[in-house]
């Protein structure tokens, strides 16, 4: 069982930093501002 625990960790330590540098190859060259207008943006038709 400890096996299995160890394993599931290890797997959403690698998702984690494969999520953070996907975001910041993504972002790379886009301003603050853009991403305050995006999030906001999301979070009006999220309601």
């Amino acid at each position: 069982m400890f096996q299995a625990a160890k394993a599931k960790f290890k797997q959403r330590n690698i998702k984690t930093w494969l999520l953070n540098e996907a975001r910041q190859f993504l972002l790379e060259g886009i301003d603050e501002d853009t991403i305050n207008d995006l999030v906001a943006g999301y979070d009006s038709s999220n309601g």
